[in-house]
């Protein structure tokens, strides 16, 4: 299947009441009281079925930065019914009674996985997804974490403020553009793989 990118870029989110409900939902931060501020948004298709939002966000919490980097959620074509939250080692705030003990060893040098439901945990998580999560850390050393909540996946990258000075000006930053090229051709991919393996399991 050929991959079209079909997307549009707007330097201001026009819906960012939207944006922030969709970042508290994925719980990075297992935190209720959350400042978020976000703009420059790319939305649009990934390919015949991947719609994705995508946006610069800077959030406090108690005072402080908490993250600023790439926000981005898309849908999955299955509900799972319960979350699976993949994060850099060291990084994860989730609870230690949701570790997941994940059968790979270069995986775990990398990755903490947490969930409710383990099972689940190591169905969506197949080797080839692991390879692919792993490849993309190796390659570009960018911190970033995945939610799988529901029917959604949220995706945050810690890039730092990725459009100042704005990319879409004058003068065109080539190394941002292929960070995004990079980000969006990531998060396609996973999106492609996890809905294969939804498609196959009893959810």
């Amino acid at each position: 299947m050929k991959r079209i990118y079909q997307l549009e870029y707007n330097p201001i989110d026009i819906e960012p009441l939207r944006t922030q409900e969709y970042y508290k939902s994925a719980n990075f931060d297992n935190a209720n009281s959350l400042a978020l501020f976000s703009d420059d948004c790319i939305k649009g298709f990934l390919d015949n079925e991947i719609f994705i939002n995508m946006c610069d966000l800077s959030v406090h919490y108690d005072g402080s930065h908490r993250f600023y980097g790439i926000f981005a959620h898309s849908k999955c074509n299955k509900d799972i019914g319960t979350f699976v939250k993949v994060s850099i080692n060291n990084t994860a705030t989730s609870p230690k009674k949701d570790k997941v003990e994940i059968d790979s060893t270069e995986f775990d040098d990398y990755f903490s996985v947490y969930s409710d439901n383990k099972i689940i945990a190591t169905q969506l998580l197949t080797s080839d997804i692991m390879e692919l999560l792993v490849d993309f850390y190796k390659k570009y050393f960018l911190d970033y974490e995945i939610v799988f909540r529901n029917n959604t996946i949220y995706t945050r990258f810690f890039t730092g403020p990725m459009f100042e000075p704005k990319i879409f000006g004058n003068s065109m930053n080539k190394q941002l553009l292929f960070t995004y090229y990079c980000i969006l051709k990531f998060i396609t991919e996973v999106s492609q793989k996890v809905n294969k393996v939804l498609r196959e399991m009893e959810v």
